[in-house]
């Protein structure tokens, strides 16, 4: 409620002599996950690269890396983009 009054009431942000009191996003997210019914050996044998092979499992800064470089994610692989949220910084 403080973080609405501060964004409403004041532009977003509030000096005092003391303090300073402001809004802040932080920074969206992105997720990956396998779909249902997906079959990870079969896309591990398909896409190697996005997969840990020990243990078979997504490997996710390998992903974030080629959806930043725009690379084609293979369709079993579900790209979850959130928002960052809203939060209060006081200093």
């Amino acid at each position: 409620m403080i973080l609405c009054a501060v964004d409403l009431g004041f532009g977003g942000k509030v000096k005092t002599p003391r303090f300073t009191i402001w809004g802040q996003n932080s920074a969206p997210v992105t997720q990956f996950e396998l779909k249902a019914g997906a079959d990870i050996y079969a896309l591990l044998a398909r896409a190697p690269q996005f997969l840990r092979s020990r243990d078979p499992d997504l490997d996710k800064v390998t992903l974030k890396e080629a959806v930043k470089a725009g690379q084609e994610i293979p369709p079993e692989i579900a790209v979850v983009q959130l928002d960052g949220k809203r939060f209060l910084r006081i200093k």
